[in-house]
């Protein structure tokens, strides 16, 4: 069934235009990491090599997303299952090289730490475990979210369903 704007239904036009800026959006960082990274190309350390990994996959996937919705707004069809199978592995390496970039800034900050207290420098010592206790902090919060998300969120939206299934 077209409608005037495309095949998509009310539910799903609202996705192509949040895919579509969010591509947008991890473009514009892409090229703004990328200026800074060549700007500094002398001093880059790896993970700035990780983080632009990390925003070059986030553009991948919603590039793949913004052209799904986009093909089946113009034809009526998607490749929602090619889609499917490409996103669990961008997922699954974004969730790998998030790991390293997390272990990698907790080694450099307690090898940071172990030298601050070795020079005895107190001002900069207590900057650093502040940082690493918001850094726990964010990374509770998250979890935290994720919990939420999974229990609270999932249980609702599976008993709505349930209610409407014919």
């Amino acid at each position: 069934w077209k409608h005037d704007s495309g095949f998509l239904s009310p539910v799903d036009r609202p996705l192509l235009t949040f895919y579509g800026i969010f591509s947008l959006i991890y473009a514009s960082y892409a090229w703004i990491w990328l200026y800074f990274c060549f700007k500094q190309w002398r001093d880059l350390l790896k993970l700035q090599f990780w983080i632009g990994a990390v925003i070059a996959l986030g553009m991948i996937e919603k590039a793949m997303f913004y052209f799904e919705y986009e093909t089946a707004n113009n034809s009526g069809r998607g490749i929602l299952g090619l889609i499917q199978h490409v996103d669990r592995h961008f997922v699954l390496a974004l969730i790998l090289v998030e790991i390293y970039a997390f272990y990698t800034i907790f080694d450099s900050l307690s090898k940071t730490k172990r030298q601050l207290s070795s020079k005895r420098n107190l001002c900069k010592l207590i900057l650093y475990r502040r940082f690493t206790v918001i850094l726990v902090t964010c990374g509770l919060c998250g979890v935290g979210f994720m919990l939420f998300s999974l229990l609270i969120i999932h249980k609702s939206s599976d008993a709505c369903l349930a209610n409407y299934t014919i």
